[in-house]
């Protein structure tokens, strides 16, 4: 009879080892799973992933765990399984709440992928919430962290336009990145000059300028606020105020949001001549009230003549050497009706059927996929797709500045 010692005698020599290797650490792994346990990481849910992630979460390796984690969310967006990729994103965050990049993509990943894959208004709405939340909690996590302090910055600014929530960003931000000209600074202006508080928008120009002396842009916007009476006893050409307005209510209708309230109107903004608060749907804004259009050019207001064909045959009169495009003159002006559905319309889901939705998708994926160039060029910097502390910033997946609806001028 055969005795198999050999293997059975350096199998536990391995044990033994192992056991006499870790007896000094037995005290701090202790103490470590006992503050794990008290932590967000031990909150983080793992339901359906496989047992190593627990494994992970209960060692208390917490960066190896998000790296594998985000490795994770970037195969489920290879995959378009954005449903799926949200929780996995969430659990990342709570694991290792200073890792940026992951903030960034669960916020832009709520407020844009999964805003355009819903359907319904109120999930929307709900989506862009969630959005909201997740730059709050990114951004008091990271204070310093300049990308993502400007998507939130974007967001509140470009996607959902609350120029309230945005100017509380803004103004936090411009404290912490006061020399970020063409995007933090840029933007502040954008905000004073969509809610009319011109004179802190002049500020904000003045101020580009003086750190920048042969800054074109701000050289143009301050030629042109003093252009049409800034500095003047009658203030700016309230006018301007009416086209600025007609033209934010345009991008909000293009994008199913509500109609446009100025959030300092009454108290820092004088109430407009044409507002009227009872005509709800109906932009605000009395259809009575005529502007003078007469001192601008064609570029600045054409949008609003292809709507208003009374208000062009007014331009033109004022501009009889400047031919108006084919069409605009003698359109009848439009008629805003309510018209019910003739059947009524099958009850939603909650989600769209599979192509259209893959269809959505795919339209942004080519997004995203910058943002997985900075994590792929990241990799070695404290892990998949990670900075090191002082590392490298911005690059792709920042987005562009907001897109002033005044550039017409």
């Amino acid at each position: 009879m055969k005795h198999h010692r050999g293997p059975t005698a350096l199998l536990l020599l391995i044990v033994i080892t192992t056991l006499i290797l870790l007896w000094p650490l037995e005290s701090r792994i202790e103490k470590q799973l006992t503050t794990l346990h008290k932590s967000k990481a031990a909150q983080a849910d793992l339901t359906g992933l496989p047992s190593i992630y627990r494994f992970l979460q209960l060692a208390g390796l917490n960066a190896l765990l998000a790296d594998v984690l985000w490795m994770k969310a970037d195969a489920l967006f290879e995959s378009t399984s954005w449903w799926e990729m949200a929780p996995v994103m969430e659990a990342t965050v709570k694991v290792d709440p200073h890792f940026t990049l992951a903030w960034r993509v669960l916020a832009w990943h709520y407020g844009w992928n999964m805003f355009i894959a819903e359907p319904g208004r109120i999930k929307r709405e709900q989506w862009l919430q969630k959005a909201a939340d997740s730059y709050q909690e990114g951004t008091k996590q990271n204070p310093k962290d300049y990308d993502l302090w400007w998507d939130a910055c974007f967001f509140y600014m470009d996607k959902v336009r609350q120029y309230d929530k945005a100017e509380e960003f803004l103004d936090r931000a411009h404290k912490n990145f006061p020399n970020r000209l063409d995007t933090i600074e840029r933007c502040r202006q954008r905000l004073y000059e969509r809610t009319w508080q011109v004179d802190k928008a002049v500020a904000v120009i003045k101020d580009i300028l003086k750190k920048r002396p042969d800054d074109l842009i701000a050289k143009r916007d301050l030629e042109w606020w003093t252009k049409i009476g800034w500095g003047t006893e009658a203030g700016p050409d309230i006018n301007w105020r009416w086209v600025l307005e007609v033209k934010e209510n345009g991008v909000r209708k293009s994008r199913d949001l509500p109609a446009f309230v100025n959030p300092f109107e009454g108290t820092v903004v004088d109430i407009p001549p044409w507002r009227d608060k009872r005509a709800l749907g109906t932009d605000y804004i009395d259809p009575n009230w005529i502007p003078d259009l007469s001192r601008y050019s064609l570029e600045s207001v054409q949008m609003i003549l292809q709507s208003r064909p009374d208000l062009a045959v007014m331009w033109q009169k004022a501009h009889p050497e400047v031919p108006l495009p084919a069409g605009i003159l003698g359109k009848a002006m439009p008629v805003h009706t309510f018209t019910p559905p003739k059947t009524a319309a099958p009850p939603s889901t909650g989600r769209l059927p599979g192509e259209e939705m893959r269809k959505r998708m795919m339209q942004r994926r080519s997004e995203m996929r910058g943002r997985r160039a900075e994590m792929r060029a990241r990799r070695g910097l404290g892990g998949p797709g990670r900075s090191a502390p002082g590392g490298p910033k911005g690059g792709p997946g920042a987005p562009a500045p907001a897109k002033n609806p005044a550039d017409g001028k």
